[in-house]
């Protein structure tokens, strides 16, 4: 996710009749919201005020009516305050292993997941958050000492906390995966993958994009149709986006009714025109 920052020079708030406080919180904004608000198709409205029926009032004033259904997009906060302060989980800080178990808690029947950003798809992150606290729940999965936690738990806080000294959930997505799917031995690495004779495999989970599933070629959990849905996962994305498929050259050309050596002879031909318009034949 992008910082604010970057939003609040590429976007003019004000102009759009939008509010942006600057507080450094998360914001999500679409690419195309200007053009949007600019054309009509979006209208900036403002806050409500009372609700009669169809009928919305804002706090300007005005009335707008025949209104089907206002949906309320207004996110959500961290919020702990319900637990136990022995934990050490507040709003500043969050001890946690691999941001799963807090550090503090003795006997380790507490899991968190989900208390964290990551700057790719989250549902490969909360996945295999939940595959860690369901195996270590279960006893298939034994948490390391109390030191080696905390040590790992001042690491993942000194890389969350940016440059202005605040403290963000926020993390590499890369990061997240890799370090959670190593805890678990569920990491697809590279070299085992060749010499179990899948390379092709082995440079996918390198270089593909990390699927949930990528995560399921190895380890406990492995599934037996995760190789399978690699295979078919990017032909899948590209045919959900591609709605017409163009022709090829020599299609094209078919289409035109024109042989393979008119290409030859209108390159040749600006050849000539070129030559003439240099030299003033």
């Amino acid at each position: 996710m992008r910082d604010p920052r970057v939003y609040v020079t590429v976007f003019r708030f004000r102009l759009l009749g939008l509010l942006y406080t600057g507080t450094g919180l998360p914001l999500v904004s679409n690419d195309d919201i200007q053009v949007r608000i600019m054309s009509g198709k979006v209208k900036v409205i403002g806050h409500l005020k009372e609700f009669k029926g169809s009928e919305v009032t804002t706090v300007d004033g005005r009335l707008l009516e025949g209104v089907d259904s206002v949906i309320l997009a207004t996110g959500y906060d961290h919020d702990l305050s319900v637990l136990d302060q022995s934990l050490g989980l507040d709003q500043k800080e969050l001890n946690l292993y691999k941001q799963v178990f807090p550090i503090h808690e003795k006997h380790h029947t507490l899991a968190l997941v989900g208390c964290l950003r990551v700057s790719g798809p989250n549902p490969t992150a909360m996945e295999l958050q939940s595959r860690m606290a369901a195996y270590t729940l279960s006893g298939r999965h034994k948490l390391p000492t109390f030191e080696v936690m905390k040590a790992d738990s001042d690491r993942w806080k000194d890389l969350a906390r940016r440059s202005d000294g605040s403290y963000r959930f926020s993390y590499i997505s890369v990061m997240v995966y890799e370090e959670l799917a190593a805890e678990i031995g569920v990491a697809p690495y590279f070299w085992p993958l060749v010499f179990s004779g899948k390379p092709k495999l082995a440079v996918k989970a390198l270089l593909g994009p990390l699927f949930p599933f990528v995560y399921r070629l190895v380890g406990p959990g492995a599934w037996e149709g995760a190789e399978s849905a690699m295979e078919k996962a990017l032909e899948e994305n590209k045919q959900s986006l591609c709605n017409r498929t163009l022709p090829t050259s020599a299609q094209f050309r078919e289409t035109l009714g024109l042989p393979a050596w008119t290409r030859a002879l209108a390159l040749l031909a600006a050849c000539l025109a070129m030559y003439a318009y240099l030299y003033g034949i």
